[in-house]
């Protein structure tokens, strides 16, 4: 049986012309992810009405230098509570972006607007095992404006 892990993240928007990576979801070990459900929100309101995109990273990871790994659902799953993904946000390394999407989602100008992705349990998104093509970009096509806003973002997977 699976285990359910999650974890959130919150980050200031970026004013420079998207798109703009947000969020990156991947595997640190060859474990593959089962993406159940991605929530995105926003906290403080923006001036450009954002659009969060979907994709597969297909070359450099980056540097990450902000992240939390993913904690279980169930703490009887495991001694550490910690599951084996790690969801990023910021980096020292920029990645590289990919921009062939999978899904994508507007959101008007407003503090809390939102939005969750979400999978069937017996097909949901795959994240292969380690590797720039095993890892989830979540990027904002329109990342500029006069404010920035602040965006918060969680993923729900099975491991």
């Amino acid at each position: 049986m699976a285990i359910r892990v999650q974890a959130a993240l919150s980050r200031a928007g970026i004013n420079t012309a998207g798109p703009q990576l947000y969020w990156q979801l991947r595997s640190t070990t060859t474990v593959r992810l089962r993406v159940i459900e991605i929530g995105i929100s926003i906290s403080v309101a923006p001036s450009t009405a954002p659009l969060f995109q979907i994709s597969r990273a297909t070359a450099s990871l980056g540097t990450a230098s902000t992240s939390q790994t993913g904690q279980m659902l169930d703490s009887a799953d495991g001694s550490s509570g910690a599951g084996v993904g790690i969801l990023e946000s910021a980096w020292s390394v920029a990645p590289v972006i990919n921009t062939t999407y999978h899904r994508m989602f507007g959101l008007p100008v407003t503090a809390g607007g939102g939005f969750i992705w979400s999978w069937p349990l017996d097909t949901p998104l795959v994240i292969g095992g380690a590797g720039a093509a095993h890892t989830l970009q979540i990027t904002n096509a329109n990342a500029s404006g006069a404010t920035t806003g602040t965006f918060a973002c969680y993923c729900v997977w099975a491991e």
